[in-house]
């Protein structure tokens, strides 16, 4: 059971990137959007592998997360290590 979810995590890790690469004005650098709109396109079902699919990106370098003055988190990719991706 246990492979197959890190499996999954890690098809849902490329899925985000993917999914945040391809919008038209991705959030990269200074510009950042809410870090739960970069799992907005996961299954519901698959939410809670989606969160730790997401707090492993930011922990890998790969998103950056920063605090907001509103109380959420806000995401951006990380424009040193999109070549990477």
């Amino acid at each position: 059971m246990g492979r197959k979810n890190e499996t999954i995590v890690e098809d849902i890790k490329a899925d985000i990137l993917l999914s945040i690469l391809k919008k038209v004005n991705p959030p990269i650098g200074a510009k950042h959007i809410p870090c739960m709109k970069f799992v907005k396109n996961i299954p519901p079902r698959l939410e809670g592998l989606a969160k730790k699919a997401l707090y492993e990106l930011i922990d890998e370098g790969f998103i950056l997360m920063r605090p907001s003055h509103k109380g959420y988190e806000k995401c951006s990719l990380n424009h040193k290590r999109i070549k990477d991706s």
